[in-house]
């Protein structure tokens, strides 16, 4: 058994195929815990599927060959996992089943996968000569390299093999603030940073940033990964034209809008049939590398304790303000 495991939590309707939902439990197996959505009717069923989303991981959303049974508000249980792990912030995993043209597609799953192709990063396809082990391992690979997470580890067990409450699958995303300083205790600032790490960067040097793109051809959705190259006085630009403090989210949406900005033409560039692009995401891996760029080249700092609420919150600094200063002059 590995010492690693994370949980996934799988939304599916009760006619998924057999075969399907076994070559998952075969793939997981020894990576990752699995939980499903309840079948029946019980009262329960969407208050246990919203705990276990809660404490998972990752959702794998698996739409096959229809929307679910309707609830009395009109909707699915499928529905219902989908938009809780989306309120829950929770990565999500889409694998949608490629019908054959003699299946007419309900109305309801047509909407769905309408609605879950505009918002979701990760859709893959697959149909009954997929090899689900090789699409899976793949698209797994990505999710932890852009949203890593603990998980369980069998170091957090007892010596009688039983779980720890720490042993729990964790979430990479938590629903509690952090904890309030006490009374007594001074806001701190943070730690500044020493002048011997401080680094320096050349704002006409470009950077690359990967980023997943929704590619539009002939009615069909696919899922593209792109690089674009940006130089740093765009990003410093962008940021002085962002509001005050920022929040990594504002971060992510600024670079966010910058690749955007050339993807059409790029996608187009490599495929030809492809006529509208949408959703460009930075891969988080480097918007973490972005942000921590800028913090140590004293680009940004982070607002001390008293300046912020439960999350945190960056502002540019004096320098890089001279640095974009003496930029424009020259």
């Amino acid at each position: 058994m590995l010492n690693h495991r994370h949980h996934i939590h799988v939304a599916c309707t009760p006619d998924a195929a057999p075969e399907v939902l076994d070559n998952l439990a075969l793939f997981f197996n020894q990576q990752a815990f699995l939980t499903y959505d309840l079948f029946s009717r019980h009262p329960q069923t969407a208050s246990y599927s919203h705990r276990c989303i809660e404490k998972s991981d990752y959702v794998l959303l698996l739409i096959t060959d229809s929307y679910g049974e309707l609830n009395n508000t009109g909707v699915s249980q499928l529905h219902l996992s989908y938009a809780y792990a989306r309120t829950k912030r929770k990565p999500l995993l889409v694998l949608i089943k490629v019908q054959p043209q003699s299946f007419v597609v309900p109305q309801k799953l047509s909407d769905f996968i309408k609605l879950v192709s505009q918002h979701a990063t990760y859709i893959r396809y697959f149909d009954t000569q997929t090899d689900l082990s090789a699409l899976l391992a793949k698209a797994y690979s990505d999710l932890k390299m852009n949203f890593p997470s603990v998980g369980w580890r069998r170091g957090d067990s007892n010596e009688e093999g039983e779980l720890t409450p720490n042993s729990l699958p964790k979430s990479n995303t938590s629903s509690l603030p952090p904890p309030r300083p006490k009374a007594t205790e001074a806001p701190k600032a943070p730690a500044p940073i020493p002048v011997s790490e401080e680094i320096e960067i050349e704002l006409d040097k470009a950077i690359t940033l990967q980023y997943t793109a929704h590619a539009y051809a002939e009615g069909n959705l696919s899922e593209v990964k792109m690089v674009a190259y940006v130089r740093w006085y765009t990003i410093l630009e962008a940021l002085l034209n962002t509001p005050m403090p920022f929040s990594r989210y504002s971060l992510h949406r600024c670079l966010n809008s910058i690749v955007s900005q050339t993807a059409e033409q790029g996608i187009k560039d490599s495929m030809p049939q492809v006529h509208a692009v949408s959703r460009c995401q930075v891969i988080a891996a480097d918007l973490e590398k972005v942000q921590k760029t800028l913090l140590y080249a004293n680009l940004i700092t982070m607002l001390p304790t008293s300046m912020r609420q439960f999350r945190e919150m960056w502002e540019m600094t004096d320098k890089a303000k001279a640095l974009m200063q003496q930029k424009k002059i020259i």
